[in-house]
């Protein structure tokens, strides 16, 4: 599969139009809510359809007494086929109409074939279970194109941006069937074979290509499969749409694109897994969340079309509730452990907004369901309503924020504090090895236990173990690779590949001015979890304060020695001149 050549600022460009385009279509989506939640204003045709025939018509199973098909002369065993192809999706559910809508239908019956159009009666009230799971829907694409700009807008890694790609699909295919505006319900509709493919495709080769680096043979062996399922793709997506729009025949049965899925989603996990055993660290923490979450979300896409493929029937509700758990974790793991780098502001920023878009969005169906079911004659009345609802939201709003920072910001802010007090309190220490052991004590608690250790440099530029011991070398060569990234980036480096050493998953450089004095090593956290981005810019800017601190108190050192050796010499001076006078 061809890489993008996307720039990266162009690549930022295009997640910014389709954030904003599947955006739209989320909240298009999100209003259709009242047909779902009021038994008057959802629809029906009081009908059930089977499968669709190689020419999009479908043989009516069933028909109430009271369905309107009845008024159109329609019965059991016709073959009708709808003009729209989101109708004739949303058919497929007896209450996803409108009530009033008009439905256009051509009948095919042994009277001849005939055009009708049909308004949808009145649909019985949705039960808990499928409001639910029309809630479910409306989280898992809200979530997937959240999380695609999330870390589109940061991430240009080709890898990622198939990921983010896969996120958008996944939300537009989770908005298919509840678009009001027709035309463009039935632009996605008609497309929705294209979108079938992608997501799985796009996902596909995302597993076995992150992360970026060397890869096993099995993994290769995985990428060079996808070629045969990329040609498939290309074929069946664009024939399948073709055929949709109503201009050819079924290019193949339905059980070959549920083998297409299945054969995908087997290549996705198993790449998954692979990647995870070959990394470590931060990508094997993010391979194992980015495995818990989308790898179940597309275990269920996999389980549902084996279902569908042998004919047992799929997943049924529970196809609709594992993706939105799959888009929950993924967005704790994205803001919790800080996947992707999408920024500790970027993510603080989404934490708010999502509570406050949530309650924002609860209180209103709270008030509407208040004037649904109970009616106030005074304005009075209302205004003392809507204070209510005011105030109420302030506290409400206030006290989910506090939760919130406790669940994901507290722990991090105080051993952030934590640190930097020990930064403040490092010039007030007296000797170089005091400020070391400090540091040591610091850095621990900082990682939670983590091993920390250090090399200090030599007056040859290179650089020796403070503490011998361990799997790492005693000593480092000035031009080791740690060394040469380290002077390249003046920042921390996490240790892989040519920079491995022994257990060590990062190194901090401890710097005055530019200049490297030393290297703290940090070992994998005790809890399994790598070094988010913004834990190694506290660490940085962390071991920059030290290492002026420790260059203070050698140049303060040097200054004693210096005062000391002045002194001695006045003194050996003052002695040589008594002893010349004596002499003369």
């Amino acid at each position: 599969m061809p890489v993008p050549r996307l720039s990266p600022s162009n690549w930022r460009i295009l997640v910014a139009f389709l954030g904003m385009a599947v955006g739209a279509l989320v909240v298009m989506a999100a209003s259709s809510w009242p047909r779902y939640s009021a038994p008057g204003n959802a629809g029906t045709l009081g009908a059930s359809f089977g499968a669709a025939k190689t020419d999009r018509y479908r043989v009516v199973t069933r028909m109430a007494p009271d369905s309107p098909l009845v008024a159109m002369d329609v019965k059991v065993g016709d073959l009708v086929r709808f003009d729209s192809t989101s109708d004739d999706f949303r058919s497929q559910f007896e209450s996803d109409f409108e009530k009033g809508e008009a439905i256009g239908v051509r009948v095919r019956s042994p009277a001849g074939t005939r055009h009708v159009d049909v308004a949808a009666g009145a649909a019985p009230g949705r039960t808990v279970a499928e409001k639910a799971l029309f809630l479910a829907a409306l989280v898992t694409s809200f979530l997937a194109c959240l999380i695609a700009v999330a870390i589109g807008m940061r991430q240009a890694m080709p890898p990622v941006r198939f990921l983010v790609l896969a996120l958008f699909l996944v939300s537009i295919d989770f908005s298919v069937g509840s678009i009001p505006a027709k035309p463009i319900a039935d632009l996605i509709t008609t497309n929705f074979s294209i979108v079938f493919v992608a997501v799985y495709l796009f996902f596909a080769y995302f597993c076995v290509t992150f992360p970026d680096g060397p890869v096993g043979k099995w993994r290769k062996r995985l990428r060079r499969s996808l070629a045969f399922f990329a040609v498939f793709a290309l074929i069946y997506g664009p024939l399948s749409a073709l055929y949709r729009a109503g201009w050819i025949h079924e290019p193949a049965p339905p059980v070959i694109s549920r083998l297409f899925a299945i054969g995908l989603v087997t290549v996705s996990l198993a790449g998954l897994v692979l990647g995870w055993r070959e990394t470590t660290g931060i990508g094997r923490t993010r391979m194992a969340w980015v495995g818990l979450s989308m790898g179940a979300l597309f275990m269920s896409y996999g389980v549902n079309n084996l279902l569908l493929a042998l004919g047992t029937g799929g997943l049924g509700n529970y196809n609709g509730v594992v993706p939105a758990i799959a888009m929950c974790g993924l967005a704790y793991a994205l803001l919790r452990h800080r996947l992707f780098d999408a920024g500790f502001a970027i993510n603080r920023v989404l934490v708010y907004a999502v509570i406050s878009g949530t309650l924002l969005l609860g209180f209103g169906l709270l008030e509407w369901l208040t004037h649904k079911v109970v009616h106030f004659e005074s304005p009075w009345i209302d205004a003392g309503l809507a204070g209510f609802v005011f105030l109420a939201f302030h506290k409400v709003r206030d006290a989910a924020e506090r939760s919130v920072e406790r669940l994901f910001f507290h722990e991090w802010h105080r051993r952030e504090q934590e640190l930097r007090r020990f930064v403040k309190e490092a010039a007030f220490f007296l000797s170089p090895a005091a400020l070391l052991e400090g540091f040591h004590a610091a850095l621990q608690r900082f990682t939670d236990g983590a091993a920390c250790d250090f090399y200090m440099r030599r007056e040859d530029g290179g650089f020796r173990l403070l503490y011998a011991g361990g799997d790492r070398p005693i000593s480092l060569d000035k031009d080791h690779p740690v060394c040469v990234a380290l002077r390249a980036e003046r920042a921390p480096v996490l240790l892989d590949g040519a920079h491995r050493l022994g257990t060590t998953e990062l190194a901090v450089p401890i710097t005055h001015r530019g200049v490297i004095d030393g290297i703290a090593l940090l070992g994998l956290k005790p809890n399994g979890q790598s070094y988010r981005p913004d834990e190694m810019e506290v660490l940085g800017f962390a071991a920059d304060a030290v290492g002026m601190d420790m260059h203070a108190l050698e140049v303060e050192h040097l200054r004693g020695e210096l005062a000391q050796a002045k002194a001695e010499a006045s003194a050996l001076r003052s002695l040589l001149d008594a002893r010349v006078t004596v002499v003369g």
